[in-house]
């Protein structure tokens, strides 16, 4: 399970929200593979896929509206992110996947948060102050 603490805020509204559902997200997939049935396991998947795929949709139209210096590389992590994602999703309907689904969870959703979003927010805060909502 993912804890949501006040390190993962990171003072933009919009996106700290989102990464809220992200976590709820992520947490309910735990829960899934915890005690739940193929079906459950997989729409708790599907469930994150869209929530972070809508995520990084925002996040990327944000990085090109405020000329963000960093944004192909962030995109880039997006897609390599997504990809994995896919990958283990798949690996659900092969071997159940779980030993390999949560730990992945855990490292990329804070690690993401931490490391690459808040540079962006950090960008947002200098380029325009506004850029909050």
């Amino acid at each position: 399970m993912i804890e949501w603490t006040a390190d993962l805020l990171l003072g933009h509204e919009a996106i700290d929200a989102q990464h809220r559902e992200m976590v709820v997200a992520a947490n309910g997939v735990h829960r899934a593979f915890a005690g739940g049935s193929r079906d459950a396991r997989s729409a708790a998947l599907r469930e994150l896929r869209d929530v972070t795929a809508a995520h990084f949709l925002y996040e990327e139209e944000l990085m090109r509206k405020h000329a963000y210096p960093n944004a192909g590389v962030h995109a880039e992590n997006h897609a390599g992110l997504m990809e994995q994602l896919a990958r283990l999703t798949a690996l659900l309907h092969v071997d159940g996947g779980g030993e390999k689904v949560l730990p992945f969870l855990r490292g990329w959703v804070v690690s993401h948060i931490v490391h690459f979003d808040r540079d962006v927010v950090l960008h947002l805060n200098r380029a325009l102050p506004e850029a909050h909502g």
